[in-house]
């Protein structure tokens, strides 16, 4: 063997540093390619999952909202059948009540007139006849 100079053993260890440096290099990006790889499946997973979920979440949100407006429109025709009836109903029983209160005060006030009047007219035929009767 020969003896080696001090040179070549700087070079040697500098060949084997870069040796260890390079694998270590590699398998670094090989391991972090991975790793991107794993997150890229990982992630379309999730996307596939979140696009499946919402898929099916505005489904169920579609089906609820026909459903209410069909519940809607049970209740606005239950509505027209049942209650606006009442409320004609109601309404044209106020009119009639209204219009017999208004004909029972025409009544009172044409009774207390003719009332009225008949109580001028005994005055009247109280005083022609007192007065004849003086005669």
């Amino acid at each position: 063997m020969t003896k080696m100079t001090t040179s070549e053993m700087v070079e040697n260890e500098i060949h084997r540093i870069s040796d260890i440096y390079e694998e270590t290099k590699n398998d670094l990006i090989n391991k972090t390619d991975n790793i991107l790889l794993r997150n890229k499946k990982s992630i379309s997973n999730i996307k596939n999952t979140s696009a499946t979920f919402f898929d099916k979440y505005d489904q169920a949100l579609y089906s609820m909202k026909r459903r209410f407006d069909n519940i809607n429109e049970t209740f606005i025709n239950y509505e027209k059948s049942t209650i606006q009836p009442v409320q004609a109903k109601e309404a044209r029983l106020h009119y009639i009540e209204s219009q017999i209160k208004e004909q029972e005060k025409s009544i009172a006030s044409e009774h207390d007139f003719f009332k009225d009047l008949i109580r001028r007219l005994l005055i009247a035929l109280e005083q022609s006849v007192f007065i004849s009767g003086s005669d």
